[in-house]
C-alpha cells in the first residue's frame, strides 16, 4: 500500500504537467470557450449550455461577491475559472496550491495577465498542506476531491487549515448520474491520472462531507456536484466518526428549489438533502483583523 499511494501521486503530477503544459486546451474545455471544449462538455461530460451554466452558478455558489477575507484555492488548476472571479474581490487575502508545477505556472501567468500579482501561489500537496493551523476563512476546491488520492486526508487538511466557522465550498465529480460520464472516467480520467477512485455517489459525498463539516447546501448538475459546508470543531467531528457507519448508497433524489443565498443566486437543484440559507455574515471578516 505504502508503494502504490507514491507511484499513484507521481502518476497525477505526471498527468496534471501534461495538462499544464498544453494549457489552451484544457483551457477551452473548463471554460466552454473553443468548439472542440464545448462539443468534449457535451459528449463526455453530458453537459448542455444550459447544464453548463448551472454548473459554474453551483461551483462559485459559496463564493460571495464581496468576500473580503483569506482564501485558500486548492487545486487551482491553470485558474481559468476562478482567476478571473478574483478580480472582483479586490479586499480578498487569496492562497492558490497546487500539486503540478505546470499547471501553477499556467496560473500564474493568467494571474500576472489579468493584474492579480498580488495572490500567492504555492506547490503542495493537499494532503499536507504547508500551512498554520486555521490559516484561511474560506478554502474553495474546483474539481478537486475526485482527483485527490487521499480523500480523507485532504478533507482533514482542509479542515486544519480552516479557521473556527470557516467554510469549505466548491465542486466534484460523482458516479451514478450518467452512464457515458462515469463509462469516461472510468476508461479515460481513471486511466490517465486525472481522476482517482474511489468515487463518490451523491449520498457518499453527503457523509464524507458530513464527517468534517456542517453541510450549508449540496446540489449537483449532472455528474457534478456542488457543495458548501461550514467547519465542525474538533469535538463535534470525533463524535460524528463514532457515532456514524459510512455507506454508499446510490441516491434517489427528489426535486427541491435551491435558495443559496452566498452570492444571489438561485438554482433548481436535484438534492436528496435540506438546502440550508447559510448566514452570510460568518464570510466577511474586518479588514483590520487580518492586515
Amino acid at each position: 500500500m505504502h508503494d502504490v499511494m507514491p507511484n499513484r501521486q507521481m502518476n497525477i503530477r505526471s498527468a496534471y504537467d501534461y495538462v499544464g503544459k498544453r494549457a489552451s486546451r484544457y483551457d477551452g474545455m473548463m471554460a466552454s470557450g473553443t468548439w472542440t471544449g464545448r462539443l468534449a462538455l457535451r459528449l463526455f461530460w453530458q453537459l448542455s449550455p444550459e447544464d453548463y451554466d448551472a454548473f459554474l452558478a453551483q461551483m462559485f455558489a459559496g463564493l460571495p461577491k464581496d468576500f473580503s477575507g483569506r482564501l485558500l484555492e486548492v487545486p487551482v488548476g491553470t485558474g481559468v475559472l476562478s482567476l478571473p472571479r478574483y478580480r472582483e474581490l479586490p479586499k480578498a487575502e487569496i492562497t492558490c496550491l497546487d500539486y503540478s508545477n505546470h499547471m501553477l505556472q499556467a496560473a500564474r501567468a493568467r494571474a500576472h495577465t489579468l493584474g492579480l500579482d498580488s495572490i500567492a501561489f504555492r506547490q503542495g500537496d493537499v494532503a499536507q498542506m504547508p500551512f498554520e493551523d486555521e490559516s484561511f476563512d474560506l478554502l474553495l476546491s474546483i474539481d478537486g476531491l475526485h482527483a485527490f488520492p487521499q480523500k480523507d486526508a485532504a478533507l482533514a487538511e482542509m479542515h486544519r487549515v480552516l479557521a473556527p466557522d470557516g467554510i469549505l465550498t466548491g465542486c466534484t465529480y460523482i458516479r451514478g448520474e450518467n452512464a457515458i460520464t462515469d463509462l469516461f472516467v472510468r476508461t479515460f480520467c481513471t486511466w490517465r491520472g486525472y481522476f482517482t477512485p474511489p468515487f463518490d455517489t451523491f449520498t457518499s459525498l453527503h457523509e464524507r462531507l458530513s464527517q468534517h463539516y456542517e453541510i450549508l447546501s449540496l446540489t449537483h448538475t449532472g455528474s457534478f456536484a456542488g457543495f458548501t459546508c461550514r467547519k465542525k470543531e474538533l469535538k463535534a467531528v470525533q463524535d460524528d466518526i463514532a457515532s456514524q457507519t459510512f455507506t454508499d448508497t446510490t441516491v434517489q433524489p427528489f426535486h427541491i428549489t435551491a435558495s443559496f443565498g452566498l452570492s444571489d443566486i438561485h438554482t433548481e437543484a436535484d438534492s436528496s438533502c435540506a438546502i440550508h440559507r447559510a448566514d452570510t455574515h460568518l464570510y466577511h471578516h474586518k479588514e483590520e483583523a487580518h492586515h
